[in-house]
């Protein structure tokens, strides 16, 4: 089969099965950051007060395995049901943004 894979042609549908290292005492921008290290995207610098306060929580305990799950899954659960994630894919940036 010569066909990309789905992960392969939609980077956010890759499957992460990852876990954190407890003695990284993560907050959740620590989090997104090694779950995103080798997926081809970047976090958004946090651009509002609201971003900054999410990427500075702790990193929830039940949070330190994740997966496995889609990339876009994963980072929306990180992130929580206050925030969407949006993802540019010119630049494969990925903002988060409060939800209305």
């Amino acid at each position: 089969n010569t066909a990309p894979e789905a992960e392969q042609r939609d980077l956010m549908a890759q499957i992460i099965d990852v876990s954190i290292p407890p003695n990284m005492h993560p907050s959740v921008q620590d989090a997104m950051q090694y779950v995103i290290s080798r997926s081809g995207y970047a976090l958004c610098p946090p651009t509002t007060d609201h971003v900054n306060i999410l990427f500075t929580r702790p990193l929830p305990s039940a949070q330190y395995k994740l997966g496995p799950m889609s990339l876009r899954n994963t980072l929306q659960v990180l992130a929580g049901p206050a925030w969407q994630v949006k993802v540019n894919e010119v630049t494969r940036d990925v903002c988060f943004v409060l939800r209305p």
